[in-house]
């Protein structure tokens, strides 16, 4: 277990409110949370303060042209974050939301680099996990939905794992217990004629042939 006095016990399925309200508090002033996504553990931060996204990638030692994925609520708030929506997108949206599909839109330019990128896209996921979905209602808004982990490490299944040196850079820590799967999102590119599968994970890649060959153009 890491060391460190800000790791606090919440409720998977029924986070407790004064908690919630804690850890949102703490982003709406540019904080740093750890907190339960459905696979891993992530880290939060508000998703439109720029200030509190560069610092998710000094924590993480991350990769400034690695731009982190948000996480929202419901799909409604899609509607300030991206251009457009193909065929393909919704279908995606409707068969795998919420749930463990990362999908990269072009971003409407009202985003920090950090999120968006030389791109000008955006990844975005439906959150999934009730303490994630509680606290993004808390702020009003997407947060980040990043790895809690150094670049290039293993993510983290549950706290007892977390980085020593790592858990002591977050304000708080959300503590909800092992999650069910140790695996990352899939993450498809949607922003163009064709998808990209940039990286599989939960949702395996024969999942999706078939829906692209359906969708795509030929």
């Amino acid at each position: 277990m890491p060391i460190t006095d800000n790791i606090k016990k919440i409720h998977s399925r029924q986070p407790e409110t004064e908690l919630v309200q804690e850890a949102a508090d703490l982003l709406l002033h540019g904080g740093v949370v750890a907190f339960p996504t459905h696979c891993l553990y992530g880290l939060a931060a508000i998703a439109k303060d720029t200030k509190a996204v560069n610092r998710i990638f000094s924590i993480k030692q991350r990769s400034i042209k690695k731009p982190l994925p948000i996480l929202i609520e419901n799909q409604l708030q899609l509607k300030g974050l991206v251009k457009n929506i193909s065929p393909l997108g919704q279908y995606l949206i409707k068969k795998f939301w919420p749930g463990n599909l990362t999908l990269i839109f072009n971003s409407l330019s009202n985003m920090p680099k950090g999120i968006v990128g030389r791109a000008e896209k955006i990844g975005i996921r439906q959150a999934q996990h009730p303490v994630a979905i509680a606290l993004i209602k808390a702020v009003g808004g997407p947060i980040t939905g990043t790895s809690a982990n150094f670049a290039g490490q293993p993510g983290c299944r549950q706290i007892s794992t977390l980085n020593n040196n790592l858990a002591g850079l977050i304000d708080l820590v959300l503590d909800a217990g092992p999650l069910i799967s140790g695996r990352g999102s899939t993450v498809l590119d949607i922003s163009g004629k064709r998808a990209v599968i940039i990286r599989e994970g939960t949702v395996p890649f024969d999942h999706l042939t078939a829906i692209f060959k359906k969708y795509e153009p030929e």
